[in-house]
């Protein structure tokens, strides 16, 4: 059974099968041992051309990085 992961639908028991799974949580360990490595400390983190951005109210500053706005 898998999960539609490119749609915002997706049952609670389909959901709770899929994070048994091996391979979830094999990824799950990955891109945590990822962040961590990346000074991650919380979320939501997001990068932009190696620049870290940290919390919802830096959400604006990540807009402006991807538009290039940001020196």
């Amino acid at each position: 059974v898998d999960c539609d992961w490119s749609s915002d639908v997706c049952s609670s028991d389909l959901f709770g099968q899929r994070i048994q799974d091996t391979d979830v949580k094999d990824r799950l360990k990955m891109v945590t041992e990822e962040a961590v490595a990346r000074g991650v400390f919380g979320a939501p983190t997001c990068f932009v051309d190696g620049k870290m951005f940290f919390g919802n109210d830096r959400l604006p500053f990540v807009e402006m990085a991807l538009k290039g706005e940001l020196p």
